[in-house]
């Protein structure tokens, strides 16, 4: 009794469904004014400014024409109309809350405590004001906090999401490689959140394609040999097999008895079976989280270290220390095929 929900998207936009007027134009909203609105702190109180800012919930900031016009090709552009315009008044109208402008201008103004990371439920208000005004340094600033690992952790998607739209290729490569973790890809789909409905389609498309590929990569590394691989080395008399350090650690001695059998996928290195075993544990993990981390862990690695006690000679020679180095490697190995896959960027927005 599965039912698919069904919502009439309409035509895309980048400020869909979200509570940012669909005029962004700010020529719009400049009008004079003399109505109440909210004060606010220091240095944005300054009754010698020449400019109020006016949100769309009441508060005014007065600022100085010098520093917009510096820092906004657009409020630039305002200012060169004739004295007495519509558009050369001393309040002007915007459409965004105070929150975002008080964000905007604590970075332009030289003065004050400059302000803290946005939260990121600002970043898409933020963005389309940097749009908007035409604000490099605004772009610039919510990017770099988007790419928070703190913040990648828990709003990948949302951060993939508004990179597409605005043209962030840096962010929306570290947002694709993090949505992996808070979203396994045999897990439950994440609900909705509101910037996935200004997301294209096919960029939601070319995350899942991506997502795909790392998969490929990481499972077809867990799968090679070359970990496993041998050199053929001359000592001066004949020539002698060497082994990498970390697969001599871990090769299967003559005193093994039967209940340490020797390992099935790769009989010629000497390893033992429990080896074949985390290697394929490790390969339904690498699917859900195409991702190094998962191998080297703690409920990764126990199985091998509980198997190798079941065998007295393996509990003698074989240390913690030794399957840690070779999780750590066959980790490595992993990261380095799964960073090879790129991500397909293109910009989606209008």
């Amino acid at each position: 009794m599965v039912t698919l929900e069904f919502i009439l998207d309409g035509p895309y936009t980048s400020a869909c469904l979200h509570p940012i007027p669909h005029t962004i134009s700010p020529y719009s909203h400049m009008m004079e004014s003399c109505s109440d609105s909210t004060p606010v702190s220091p240095p944005f109180n300054d009754p010698d400014a020449d400019l109020i800012i006016r949100t769309s919930d009441g508060v005014d900031f007065r600022v100085y024409k010098l520093i917009m016009k510096q820092a906004s090709p657009v409020f630039r552009e305002m200012f060169t109309f004739p004295r007495g315009s519509q558009l050369n008044n001393s309040v002007v109208e915007v459409a965004e809350r105070s929150r975002v402008w008080d964000y905007i201008l604590r970075m332009l103004y030289p003065v004050g405590r400059a302000p803290s990371a946005p939260d990121p439920a600002d970043y898409w208000p933020l963005l389309e004001a940097a749009k908007k005004y035409d604000m490099a340094g605004v772009r610039e600033a919510v990017k770099h906090a988007m790419m928070v690992p703190a913040v990648l952790k828990t709003d990948a998607l949302m951060t993939y999401a508004l990179a597409c739209v605005y043209g962030l290729p840096d962010a929306a490569r570290a947002a694709a490689k993090a949505s992996f973790q808070p979203w396994p890809g045999d897990g439950r789909p994440p609900l909705c959140i509101p910037e996935m409905q200004c997301m294209a389609v096919m960029a939601y498309h070319r995350l899942s394609r991506y997502r795909w590929a790392c998969v490929e990569a990481a499972t077809a590394c867990a799968e090679s040999s070359d970990l496993f691989r041998s050199e053929t080395r001359w000592n001066g008399k004949s020539n002698v097999i060497h082994w990498p350090e970390w697969i001599t650690a871990l090769q299967k001695s003559t005193k093994c008895g039967a209940r340490c059998p020797p390992s099935r996928a790769h009989k010629d290195s000497g390893l033992r079976a429990y080896i074949d075993d985390y290697i394929d544990r490790s390969i339904k993990s690498l699917r859900v989280e195409p991702s190094g981390q998962v191998v080297a862990t703690t409920d990764a690695i126990g199985p091998i270290l509980k198997a190798a006690n079941v065998c007295f000679d393996c509990s003698q020679k074989i240390g913690s220390d030794a399957i840690v180095r070779f999780a750590n490697v066959y980790a490595q190995r992993i990261d380095a095929a799964v960073a090879m896959v790129t991500l397909e960027f293109r910009l989606d927005g209008p």
